[in-house]
């Protein structure tokens, strides 16, 4: 059976502050947060402007699912979400947190250094935890080490046979919402939303994905659906 798979992402209200400080990205706010689920045929847009009760809304309609899908959302979507809602924390161990671009990155790398892949399958399996570098032999900070040539947008195109996909830089999003241009952000915010839908749905039909650097990953079946 194919499980309700919640795929979300958001973009900042704010540039990062101080010439591109990540450390200091909670600074920068929510502009908006897009939710499309597996189970719904159109997308959701919250906008935390609108209220408090925008994210406790969005965390009532993640628990109607059994996996909480993101792309660096352990490095970004989570702490965001978190700095504005401290109870997602608690949303996410109801269901399975599925960093796809974290996984993906790890079946690469594990691949090359001749890891064993039974074993990161079955840590996979429970979701990707905080300290996942540590599953490569890196220290948890090496996050980028991990990702290394695992970009959402340049994966979906390489594994969907695309010159690209997106309508702007990423770094324009938030610059374009403090314009007022807040279509053009949530039109993107969408777009990457549903691009993560399609690469979960193309990895549980059985299909690799792929990267620019020519890289490819079957990521199990075990790793994809709910806990067990």
């Amino acid at each position: 059976m194919t499980p309700k798979v919640l795929a979300y992402d958001l973009e900042f209200a704010r540039p990062l502050p101080g010439g591109n400080q990540w450390s200091r990205m909670t600074e920068c706010g929510i502009g908006v947060l897009v939710s499309w689920s597996n189970q719904e045929v159109e997308p959701r847009v919250w906008l935390p402007a609108e209220g408090k009760h925008v994210l406790r809304d969005f965390c009532v309609h993640a628990l109607k699912h059994d996996v909480f899908l993101s792309w660096n959302g352990l490095g970004c979507d989570d702490p965001m979400i978190y700095a504005q809602f401290p109870l997602w924390a608690e949303v996410l161990k109801q269901g399975k947190r599925l960093d796809l671009g974290a996984a993906v990155g790890l079946y690469a790398l594990s691949k090359k250094k001749g890891l064993d892949l039974d074993y990161l399958t079955e840590v996979l399996a429970q979701g990707v935890p905080n300290n996942y570098p540590e599953l490569v032999g890196y220290k948890p900070g090496a996050k980028v080490n991990v990702r290394s040539g695992w970009n959402l947008e340049k994966t979906y195109c390489a594994t969907f046979g695309l010159e690209n996909a997106k309508s702007m830089p990423a770094e324009e999003a938030p610059i374009r919402w403090q314009e007022g241009r807040r279509g053009e952000v949530i039109g993107y915010c969408v777009g990457d939303a549903k691009r993560l839908l399609d690469l979960w749905q193309h990895a549980w039909d059985g299909k690799e994905l792929k990267n620019q650097k020519d890289q490819s990953v079957l990521v199990p079946e075990a790793v994809l659906r709910e806990a067990p």
